[in-house]
Formats: C-alpha cells, sequence, structure tokens
C-alpha cells in the first residue's frame, strides 16, 4: 500500500487512519514534516486496510445498508428525506 500525507480537508480525513495510513496535516509545515516521517507508516498494514474498506464486495454491502436504511426512512416518514423519494 501507499501510504497518504495531505491536508486535512474534504474527504482526506476520513479516508486516512493518521498514523496509521498516513498522516493528515493541518499546515504546510507539519505536512513537510510528516513527509520526512512517511518511512514509521508499514506498508503492508496501508495495505491490508485499504483492500479491506474498499474492496468490491464490502463496497457494495455497505450501499445496499444505507439504501435500506434510506427506504426504511422514507416509509417511517422521517422529514429529513422530504423530497428523497416519492
Amino acid at each position: 500500500g501507499v501510504p497518504v500525507v495531505g491536508f486535512r480537508r474534504g474527504v482526506l480525513p476520513s479516508l486516512v487512519d493518521h498514523a496509521v495510513t498516513g498522516f493528515v496535516a493541518d499546515t504546510e509545515d507539519e505536512l513537510a514534516a510528516y513527509l520526512d516521517r512517511i518511512d514509521e507508516i508499514d506498508r503492508a498494514e496501508v495495505w491490508r486496510r485499504a483492500s479491506s474498506r474498499f474492496a468490491p464486495a464490502g463496497m457494495a454491502a455497505a450501499y445496499v445498508r444505507l439504501y435500506d436504511d434510506l427506504i426504511e426512512r422514507c416509509r417511517s416518514g422521517d422529514r429529513r428525506l422530504a423530497g428523497v423519494a416519492s
């Protein structure tokens, strides 16, 4: 696996397990410091986590759970979903 180093913006913080699969920085100085520490990351662990989190079967199962939850919310009249499904 390839460790990731980037800023705490957008989706990156939800994809990177800080100090396990990479580093998430708040400043340019932190980013530079983390680049010097990249060898601390176990590439095999990065691969294991990415493989389990992003494998097609696992992602498909997560979508099915999400859709099932949305359908149940619509059926129960959850007002937060007004206009999403008819």
